[in-house]
């Protein structure tokens, strides 16, 4: 009977270069996700921080634009409430829409931001 002892072992040796290689394959996939996920994080922080200063300047804008005797109350027609979960019934704020968007645009971002 013959011995196959090495035969076995440059099998198990085959074995491992490949299992060594498809581990730095996929390791090589995930730097380059990492990578695009990084720079269409920064792309979007940079258009969203552009987006706030468009809408800022935008705001101050058309506040400049009506003489200070003619500015209506800024108040909304109908009225956004922002409750806080610890808040009582009656304690929440009124927001105008715009700001209502603008902040829940910005809280979207800072949670998209802590899941990656």
């Amino acid at each position: 009977m013959r011995d196959i002892r090495s035969d076995l072992q440059e099998r198990v040796s085959l074995i491992e270069k490949q299992i060594t290689a498809a581990h730095a394959w996929f390791q090589q996939i995930v730097e380059r996700l990492q990578v695009e996920r990084d720079t269409m994080i920064a792309a979007l922080n940079t258009e969203l921080a552009a987006l706030g200063k468009v809408m800022e300047a935008e705001s101050r804008r058309t506040n400049n634009l009506q003489p200070a005797s003619a500015r209506p109350r800024q108040r909304s027609r109908l009225p956004i409430f922002s409750c806080a979960s610890s808040m009582r019934p009656g304690q929440c704020q009124r927001m105008s829409f715009s700001k209502w968007r603008c902040r829940r645009a910005i809280f979207r971002a800072s949670k998209a931001l802590a899941r990656s």
